[in-house]
């Protein structure tokens, strides 16, 4: 009779739960009793209930717990990164289509220089990419904002869950201690086990009575357990247990663990990468802008549109958009009344020289000001009047010649079309009268004494005409007389500037700002397209510059030495789909296994 009671109460238990989620069939085990002998008969005396049996695995259990566990994880990701890689996707507006087209105005810019609404075109193009450069990085701002509500929405949803399983691993771990049944509050357990593997990744410890989160991470005793809570890492945000000062936790799964992933790391480098872009843009494109000017000409004066900390420490440690190094940095200073232009060159130690101690350099150029503004952290150059300034590192018309005696006078002109600052030597071969002495030569060495050119300036060379002696430069001699081994030298530059100051600190640039989120087109050059420094003279269609510019689209780089700016560009995009397809190939094979079931047993109460 006994056994029969228990048998309909075990019935009744699985019908009263049988649409309790995580619930788990009974079923009552029963043991013959022992036989007796009455008067030589053998009488049995029925069967007894020995235990109850809980249709259900610890292994499945724990299979299926961490199943939820990492599809949840699985499921945060690739609902994020589905929707960043629609903002990233090709097509109209896409960045790579953006750099494309503004790559392809500054070449048509170059047919006609002057021409103002090529001009416009190359700024709105550039504008088209900035704007992009900021959408996106708005994007994941507003991804991280969704992200980090998610988060601390997730973390209120465990510490409730852990505050359940509290009393329910207690009434466990007293029926354990009893050797009684423990079976309604097991599966109460499991339930709440399969809810919170929807956020982090549970493990049950049964030799230690507890449920882990994250390894570790945190217990749930019956004696009482921490809570989590949200904390930043950094940059990065994390979840910590309540007291902890240590933000390196890691989850394993759950809609935490793909959350966390998500925004860290996915999101994270993607800003990194969009930084990237905007620091080879502004490596490239700034730095050779700097070197130029717009229709206007040379400057009277220029401020840096970047901010710099402090004015008084060494370059190198300046947290610049690009950095800082030591090199020189080549002034031109004009006359404007005569035209008549000096080079002027500062050697800057970047591991000693502060921006305070270039301002000083400059100043100590006639002509010139420059003032570096501590409180402001700007930076600014200002030329006299009737004169103005560039960086355009043109060689002085007039060359040094105090130290030949001949009478013929050079006068030198062009942009230099090199790759490499040089000093050239131009030394005469042998004595004569320039245009009318036969085989009279003119040699150009480089400051390694290779010999670059060998023009004839005796018979057959018109005298104050300009004569071409390489790479954009050129040369007039006076018809007057030269003596053999004599010469002067003619600095010429392909780069003005090799420490990278300018560009660092905004001086004459094409871009402001210095990351993607506020990369945007000069305001000087948005207000006034002749700003646009598309020349490195004064000379009317002249592209130097521009062409100069131009050619950094198949420039690599630091961060990225195998590849273009576009190429970069379409990795990081495909990136995108890469991941989205492998998740997606993940999540199915997670959708498709399914746990079977097993059999495991519990005590019946005595």
């Amino acid at each position: 009779m006994r056994a029969a009671q228990t048998d309909l109460e075990v019935t009744g238990n699985n019908l009263a739960n049988a649409s309790t989620p995580g619930y788990q069939r009974e079923v009552l085990r029963l043991a013959e009793q022992p036989t007796i002998e009455i008067g030589g008969l053998i009488l049995g005396t029925g069967v007894d209930a020995k235990y109850i049996e809980r249709m259900r695995s610890g292994t499945i259990e724990a299979a299926v717990t961490n199943n939820i566990s990492s599809q949840s994880a699985i499921d945060q990701q690739l609902q994020i990164i589905r929707q960043l890689e629609i903002a990233f996707s090709t097509g109209n507006g896409a960045l790579n289509n953006a750099l494309d087209d503004f790559y392809n105005r500054l070449e048509a810019l170059s047919v006609r220089p002057e021409d103002q609404v090529s001009r416009r075109a190359v700024i709105e193009s550039g504008s088209d990419v900035t704007e992009t450069l900021n959408h996106l990085s708005q994007e994941l701002d507003r991804a991280v904002s969704e992200i980090d509500a998610e988060i601390y929405g997730a973390v209120a949803q465990v510490n409730r869950i852990i505050a359940e399983l509290e009393p329910i691993n207690k009434t466990i771990d007293s029926a354990t201690q009893f050797n009684s049944s423990a079976s309604e509050a097991i599966s109460q357990r499991d339930r709440l086990l399969q809810e919170l593997a929807q956020y982090v990744d549970p493990r049950i410890d049964p030799a230690a009575g507890r449920v882990s989160i994250s390894g570790e991470m945190i217990s749930i005793r019956p004696k009482g357990t921490a809570e989590l809570k949200v904390g930043m890492d950094g940059t990065n945000l994390a979840v910590v247990t309540t007291g902890s000062v240590n933000y390196s936790a890691e989850f394993s799964g759950g809609k935490i663990a793909g959350l966390l992933e998500a925004r860290n790391n996915t999101i994270g480098t993607l800003r990194e990468q969009l930084d990237a872009i905007a620091g080879a843009l502004i490596a490239t494109i700034d730095t050779q802008h700097v070197m130029g000017v717009g229709l206007d000409g040379s400057f009277t004066h220029l401020l840096g549109s970047h901010h710099v900390d402090d004015t008084t420490v060494p370059l190198a440690t300046l947290d610049t958009v690009i950095p800082i190094e030591s090199g020189n940095l080549n002034i031109n200073v004009i006359d404007d009344t005569t035209g008549q232009r000096t080079l002027h060159t500062i050697a800057v130690n970047a591991n000693t020289d502060s921006l305070e101690d270039i301002a000083a350099a400059i100043s100590g150029i006639d002509h010139l000001r420059a003032v570096a503004t501590p409180k402001e952290g700007s930076f600014a150059i200002f030329a006299e009047g009737g004169y103005s300034f560039d960086f355009t590192g043109q060689t002085p018309k007039s060359p040094d010649v105090s130290l030949i005696t001949g009478t013929s006078q050079p006068n030198v002109s062009g942009v230099f079309t090199g790759n490499v600052n040089d000093a050239w030597t131009l030394e005469f071969a042998s004595d004569g009268l320039v245009g009318s002495t036969e085989n009279l030569f003119l040699e150009v060495k480089g400051n390694q004494g290779n010999v670059i050119n060998r023009v004839n300036v005796g018979a057959g060379y018109e005298a104050d005409s300009p004569l071409d002696i390489g790479l954009g430069i050129h040369i007039e001699l006076s018809p007057r007389t030269v003596v053999a081994g004599e010469s002067f030298t003619v600095p010429v530059i392909a780069k003005s500037d090799t420490t990278g100051l300018l560009a660092a600190i905004g001086i004459n640039t094409f871009f402001s700002g210095d990351m993607g989120s506020n990369l945007e087109v000069q305001k000087s050059v948005v207000d006034d397209p002749s700003n646009l420094a598309a020349a490195r003279s004064n000379e009317v269609g002249d592209t130097t510059n521009l062409n100069a510019m131009v050619a950094t689209r198949d420039q690599r780089f630091e961060d990225f030495p195998t590849q273009t700016l576009q190429q970069f560009v379409t990795e990081m995009i495909s990136g995108i789909g890469q991941e989205v397809a492998e998740l997606s190939r993940t999540r199915k094979i997670w959708l498709y296994w399914e746990p079977s079931s097993s059999l495991s047993e519990r005590r019946c109460p005595e």
